[in-house]
């Protein structure tokens, strides 16, 4: 947004996620959205329609489906952040914190794996 000629400071409230599997509490994803319901719709959609080249998470999503269930989002934590750097890009730091640290507890298993 721009108000007379000067760039106006946007507050985003960002939400760091767990996907889950409910059958067994598996939480084998971790993100960040701005939009927890519709990034949740995206994971699902993008798992009905792989491709050739997917993430491992398309595929255990997948996986659930064909069992009747769907993930589950668990909210881990919220940011607020602006759209000034460095500020802005706080998120993507503390996304790659977690998703390291889920790692190190034998979570998020699918983070950053493909599938070709």
């Amino acid at each position: 947004m721009i108000i007379s000629g000067r760039i106006s400071e946007v507050k985003t409230t960002w939400y760091f996620y767990a996907l889950v599997n409910p059958l067994n509490g598996d939480e084998f994803y971790v993100g960040i959205t701005c939009e927890p319901k519709s990034r949740l719709k995206q994971h699902i959609n993008l798992a009905q329609s792989i491709t050739l080249k997917q993430y491992a998470s398309s595929y255990y999503i997948r996986a659930l489906l064909f069992q009747g269930v769907k993930p589950e989002m668990r909210i881990i934590e919220t940011m607020e952040a602006t759209n000034y750097s460095p500020d802005c890009l706080r998120p993507a730091c503390r996304e790659k914190e977690l998703i390291r640290q889920y790692k190190k507890e034998g979570k998020a298993w699918t983070n950053d794996v493909r599938i070709h």
